[in-house]
Formats: structure tokens, C-alpha cells, sequence
């Protein structure tokens, strides 16, 4: 669920005026918040349950919401697509699924240890 909420906050600042000039200002910043966010969402998305579907779900939700980020500030701002910012999505998502991928084994040779 964390992973919703951070979709929708990053969805819905997207689409507001003022935060939207305030994530495009600060120095070169901005592409470093989508591979935060971006990230965020694939450590989520990998931690999320040990089914690989579910996982996988959770990662076109990530790209989904990537997606809608950008088309919505066409549609907003009649601004061009932002076909980088995308890129900076992937940058973030990749890193965060192999994290959480590495974390995932980790934890199940934990487990089997203790067993």
C-alpha cells in the first residue's frame, strides 16, 4: 500500500502548478527525484509478496504511473512529453528491483538457515 501512496502523492503533485515549478527549479534536482520515487517503487514493488506475478503487477503500476505523470502534464500544461523524465523513471525503477530482488534472496537464505 505504501507503494500506492507514493504513486498517487507523485501523481497528483505532478499535476498542481505551484509544486510542479518548485520540483522543475531546484538546481538538477529534478531528474534525481524520478530515480528516488522510481527507485522507491521497485524496492516496493519487489518486496511486496514472494508470489513473481504480484511482483510483476506492482512493477507495471510503477511504469503506470510513470506514464500517467508525464501524459498528464501534456494534458495539463500542454507542455511536449517529457521523454527523458521517463528515462530517469527506468533509472530508478531498475536499481530498486534488483535491490529488492538481492534483499528478497537475502532474506529466504536467512530463513533457511534458521530452519
Amino acid at each position: 500500500m505504501l507503494s500506492v501512496g507514493l504513486g498517487v502523492a507523485a501523481l497528483v503533485l505532478s499535476q498542481v502548478s505551484a509544486s510542479r515549478v518548485w520540483l522543475h527549479a531546484i538546481g538538477g534536482l529534478h531528474p534525481w527525484y524520478h530515480v528516488g520515487l522510481f527507485g522507491a517503487l521497485g524496492l516496493l514493488a519487489m518486496m511486496a509478496s514472494p508470489r513473481p506475478w504480484v511482483r510483476v503487477g506492482w512493477l507495471l503500476f510503477a511504469v503506470a504511473v510513470g506514464m500517467s505523470i508525464e501524459y498528464g502534464e501534456v494534458l495539463r500544461f500542454n507542455d511536449d512529453m517529457e521523454w527523458f523524465d521517463i528515462r530517469y523513471d527506468a533509472m530508478g525503477l531498475l536499481p530498486g528491483v534488483v535491490l529488492g530482488w538481492l534483499l528478497a534472496r537475502l532474506g529466504q537464505r536467512l530463513d533457511s538457515r534458521r530452519a
